[in-house]
């Protein structure tokens, strides 16, 4: 069994409305969409934006489902010049942008006693990356940094990567739902869709591009499932 992690209804709505036999229940204030595409059966969270809500909802998921395999799918902000809206981040690392332990010497990024970086599932990442076929998508691997912060300052943005040179894109749910996946012993990784240029006015360019956004990220998701059955 699959589970997804989805940020916001935007982003989820496209998988969501293709899940044959699909059943909504609510756990703990959370919608947890479940049923299949081709054989696969899936679980879809709702989870909410930030960190806590990410780590809460994946937390629920992992209890309450028998899960073999974590994805968390949806938008976010680009941190390299090359990477445009719609282009596509598969994330081989996580970091999170927002911690500093290192005067315990401590990486930049790294939460105490945790890794530097958590790294997904090679197969897991190379199968959603080769269901990428759409010829007008950049699609490209690499390290993607978790903030509670919507970067919407080149100031911010300038930051971030600064501390995260090979940054590929920032969003604000990947890193929380790999420390919990880590800590459940499930395999994960995290699908991003470029939205915005993580910089000034990318607040204005999120409003208007979302609903796009979380068709590719389901139609990319939809075809990866598929390609299983």
């Amino acid at each position: 069994m699959y589970g997804v992690v989805s940020p916001m209804f935007e982003e989820g709505k496209t998988l969501i409305n293709r899940l044959a036999e699909r059943q909504t229940i609510v756990i703990a204030h959370k919608t947890f969409h479940i049923g299949y595409i081709g054989r696969e059966n899936i679980v879809v969270v709702e989870a909410g934006i930030g960190k806590v809500a990410a780590a809460i909802s994946t937390t629920l998921l992992l209890s309450n489902f028998k899960i073999d395999s974590i994805i968390n799918a949806g938008s976010a902000g680009s941190l390299n010049k090359y990477l445009h809206v719609h282009d596509v981040v598969i994330g081989k690392e996580l970091v999170y942008g927002d911690a500093d332990a290192t005067v315990f010497g401590y990486s930049i990024g790294q939460i105490p006693k945790q890794p530097a970086r958590f790294v997904t599932n090679e197969a897991l990442s190379q199968g959603i990356y080769k269901s990428i076929v759409d010829q007008g998508l950049k699609k490209i691997q690499g390290l993607i940094v978790t903030t509670d912060l919507f970067l919407g300052e080149k100031k911010i943005r300038e930051n971030i990567v600064k501390n995260f040179p090979d940054g590929l894109a920032s969003d604000m749910e990947g890193a929380a739902v790999a420390q919990v996946a880590h800590h459940f012993k499930v395999p994960y990784t995290v699908l991003r869709v470029i939205s915005d240029e993580a910089t000034d006015g990318a607040g204005v360019t999120f409003d208007e591009v979302i609903d796009e956004i979380g068709d590719e990220v389901g139609n990319i998701l939809i075809n990866y499932f598929e390609s299983l059955s």
